[in-house]
């Protein structure tokens, strides 16, 4: 007989596999919403689409799918390396 597919061990490691999803759903938008509220102090732009609460909570729903596509978004090469209203770094033109 096979401990880890009876009946009673299979309804322990499904709660068992969302206890830990939960873990890391909470993890994941703890951590976006830190870097949200960071994001103004360091790099002195907003979070972009919308306000990091609102980020966070679509992390807490979407886990790791969600804090990827805010990674993109804000810290890799897609995102704009200049805020807009701030003035452009180059030589100013006569």
């Amino acid at each position: 007989m096979n401990f880890f597919l009876t009946p009673g061990m299979m309804s322990f490691w499904i709660i068992g596999v969302w206890i830990i999803t939960a873990i890391v759903h909470v993890g994941f938008a703890a951590a976006v919403l830190a870097d949200a509220g960071m994001m103004p102090h360091k790099l002195r732009r907003e979070p972009i689409l919308v306000g990091g609460v609102i980020w966070a909570l679509a992390t807490l729903l979407g886990g790791v799918f969600v804090a990827v596509v805010y990674w993109l978004v804000h810290h890799s090469t897609l995102c704009p390396s200049q805020r807009t209203d701030a003035p452009a770094s180059g030589p100013a033109s006569p």
